[in-house]
């Protein structure tokens, strides 16, 4: 593998050894291949995943943080790497995907091709048994606007943002806009920040829905209904609100500011009064009588009845 390879895989990982391992021997055809790079970057894992890796995979290369890059930092840490070394197109990939045959390389040509970003289409198994499709994410009034695509378009469709999951990104947008911002937006919405950046520059952005990967979503406790959830409200508070979580404050702020202005504003502080809402509610309804007369109107809820509580943690 030479110093300079033209396509650089960036995979951001933290303690999940055996995910990234079964994730590595998907790519067994690049680790060998003068013109492409996998890097791992692993933000101070205490499984022994960086070890693991050097030793099942010597030419991947893993660059090492301190436990506070998160996802966005990762990624940055990744991309400023690659490029210094000269590759022309960084691929994001997250360690928890099925990738369908040549995926990768699929998105890596197109970005190449119209020197742009461009998102695989995610395939989600969940744990209820049903199946979900990544939708096209778009610039809403005052957040994203979710849209359901057609998957069999043998053509790329235009988006205004893309999901972390599995994106090539030419080093043209890089150039433009410059890298993931990992210090403002270190995990929660960096993906969709960065993906809205672009477009704000005049960047297409575009779906590939060819290029499949496949997911198995686990039960993340931040999806669950804050109001219906029996999780206990401080330990909602205190997950929301730290840099991994969805009301970080420098990263919502930030966020909404950026892309939305005054609405933005406004939208970041009904963020925080419908957590202390359904924090009040909580504390001062039965949850009985909460469900009898909202449940049927909770998304979150219907989502997650009958798969395990949360509340055993």
């Amino acid at each position: 593998m030479t110093s300079s390879a033209k396509y650089q895989i960036i995979i951001p990982v933290f303690n999940r050894r055996e995910i990234t391992r079964k994730c590595l021997r998907q790519l067994a055809r690049f680790i060998d291949r003068d013109d492409w790079r996998v890097c791992i970057v692993d933000d101070a894992s205490t499984d022994g995943t960086a070890a693991a890796v050097a030793a099942e995979f010597p030419e991947v290369l893993v660059l090492e943080g301190t436990g506070n890059l998160y996802w966005t930092g990762a990624m940055e840490l990744g991309m400023r790497h690659a490029v210094k070394t000269g590759a022309e197109c960084c691929v994001w990939l997250n360690d928890d995907l099925v990738l369908h045959e040549d995926a990768v390389e699929q998105v890596v040509a197109l970005a190449c091709e119209r020197q742009t970003l461009v998102c695989g289409q995610g395939v989600i198994h969940q744990e209820t048994g049903s199946t979900w499709l990544f939708p096209g994410i778009y610039k809403g009034k005052v957040d994203l606007d979710l849209r359901d695509l057609d998957i069999t378009s043998p053509t790329p469709i235009r988006v205004d943002a893309c999901r972390g999951n599995l994106v090539a990104i030419h080093k043209n947008v890089i150039e433009r806009i410059g890298y993931p911002d990992g210090k403002n937006i270190p995990h929660v919405r960096g993906d969709t920040d960065y993906g809205l950046r672009a477009t704000a520059a005049g960047i297409e952005c575009l779906a590939l829905c060819s290029a499949r990967f496949f997911e198995m979503e686990t039960v993340r406790n931040d999806n669950r209904s804050w109001l219906l959830g029996k999780r206990a409200i401080s330990k909602i508070w205190r997950a929301s609100l730290s840099k991994r979580g969805n009301l970080y404050p420098r990263m919502l702020w930030i966020y909404y500011v950026r892309h939305w202005g005054f609405r933005g504003a406004i939208r970041f502080v009904n963020d925080y009064l419908r957590l202390l809402a359904a924090s009040v509610l909580r504390l001062a309804i039965p949850r009985r009588f909460i469900l009898r007369f909202y449940a049927n109107h909770s998304h979150a809820y219907q989502f997650y009845k009958g798969l395990p509580d949360e509340s055993e943690e």
